[in-house]
């Protein structure tokens, strides 16, 4: 009975809808001590903002568009213990060469990659660097995927898929305020 409420409380889900707020308002979402989204909170007038476990969320709006952001850890890859998460990107993307890697990793970044040639035309990429964050995006006309590296930490990096949104509304939250 006990394993059963330890379970039920891992999974539970928050839905928070997003109303009565003004502009110039920010609502800020804590993903980690790492990464928190700072948003124009008119900008979420009527969203939906689901948070799953401790280190994701989704919001979504009422168009249909929406994004969820996931904080990546090696554990929840099965990183080895010493894997450098900030190099993630730089091996999806063909930055870094996979041949430093065991044959399991260099496979997986490997497939990994291909998926992401596959969904964004080929895997043309943007990097933009900012004082605290390296942000790797792939785009195309429905959606982003944005890679966010915080410079101060090797264990966790942001990742960000969006549907139906403008590039700079997801550029908005990794703005420096």
């Amino acid at each position: 009975m006990k394993l059963h409420s330890f379970i039920s409380s891992l999974i539970l889900v928050l839905i928070v809808v997003v109303s009565n707020v003004k502009a110039g308002e920010f609502a800020t979402l804590s993903l980690s001590a790492h990464f928190k989204l700072k948003i124009d909170a008119s900008k979420l007038s009527g969203a939906k903002v689901i948070a799953s476990g401790a280190t994701s969320l989704i919001v979504a709006f009422d168009d249909g568009s929406y994004f969820d952001a996931t904080v990546i850890t090696r554990a929840m890859e099965k990183l080895p213990e010493n894997f450098d998460l900030r190099t993630y990107p730089e091996y999806l993307l063909k930055i870094r060469s996979t041949d430093d890697l065991s044959e399991k990793w260099k496979n997986k970044f490997n497939n990994a990659r291909c998926e992401l040639e596959q969904r964004f035309n080929g895997g043309a990429y943007i990097v933009n660097s900012q004082r605290k964050y390296t942000t790797y995006t792939l785009l195309n006309e429905q959606e982003i995927t944005r890679f966010v590296i915080a410079k101060n930490t090797t264990s966790q990096i942001l990742l960000v898929n969006a549907v139906g949104l403008e590039s700079g509304f997801v550029d908005d939250l990794f703005r420096e305020k």
